[in-house]
């Protein structure tokens, strides 16, 4: 009977480890300040140093920012692809085995988001990539345009949620059940920083309760932000990358490949 199996060492991919590799590092990077609870413009935080904070700040913004999540959707959506293209089994059956991947994926994030830490990205990547799932069959152009559209599209939805305020409906709803559960739930009525709460009861129940109520919090702010479309859309782009195979042929596109990154640079 024909599986699908880890990969043997010798057939990774390499090139995809090291940027998984690198992508990881920088979110970790990108998430320091959560790690830390050391926020710029803390004004009762004797550490804090203003002027630096903001230099530091900025280039926060350009460099990481957002950046290393994007890289990890795209090997997401790569990985999904290589997965199909290597498995035997039907397509039916394949479907199956990495729908039910995602499931353990949910679970598992579900884990971290209530019992460890309320910035879990496997919950939410497991989400997603039901959708990527449902999109597999169709053609590597209709992708890429589907992908340069919801890349794109937080220009125009940050648009239509500045001019128009109810389009903030959805996270505002999710953020009022947040603050809801943090004053029935974690006891934390007043807001105060969670690391206080959590560090003043020195209890592993409080800290679940606070990251129980900050789920929906979570959830408000992957919605405020856009994040749905730009990860959804950075996975296609890698499944379109994975199932075409243009990454082993990646010294052909040298040049084009110099003037996009120059570009998208700028």
């Amino acid at each position: 009977m024909n599986t699908l199996a880890p990969v043997q060492l010798k057939d990774r991919e390499v090139f995809m480890d090291v940027l998984r590799g690198i992508a990881i590092l920088g979110i970790f990077i990108a998430n320091l300040n959560s790690f830390t609870y050391y926020f710029a413009g803390v004004v009762d935080n004797t550490f804090v140093y203003h002027e630096i904070d903001k230099k530091v700040s900025f280039l926060h913004a350009m460099f990481i920012d957002g950046k290393f999540y994007s890289i990890f959707s795209l090997l997401f959506g790569w990985g999904i692809a290589l997965q199909i293209s290597r498995s035997k089994l039907d397509d039916v059956a394949t479907a199956k085995f990495l729908r039910r991947r995602l499931w353990f994926m949910l679970f598992l994030g579900g884990i971290h988001l209530v019992f460890i830490w309320m910035g879990d990205i496997v919950a939410f990547y497991s989400m997603i990539g039901f959708i990527l799932l449902a999109l597999r069959k169709k053609s590597n152009k209709t992708l890429l345009f589907t992908s340069g559209i919801l890349i794109l599209s937080p220009i125009v939805l940050y648009y239509f949620k500045m001019t128009f305020i109810w389009l903030n409906a959805p996270a505002g709803l999710l953020l009022k059940a947040s603050e809801y559960l943090q004053t029935h739930l974690a006891n934390n009525p007043d807001g105060r920083n969670e690391a206080m709460v959590i560090k003043q009861s020195h209890s592993i129940i409080t800290n679940t309760k606070v990251n129980m109520s900050n789920v929906p919090f979570r959830f408000a702010y992957l919605i405020f932000v856009s994040r749905i479309p730009k990860v959804l859309g950075m996975m296609l782009l890698g499944f379109v990358i994975g199932r075409s195979g243009i990454y082993k042929r990646l010294m052909e596109y040298k040049t084009q490949l110099f003037w996009f990154i120059l570009i998208v640079l700028i």
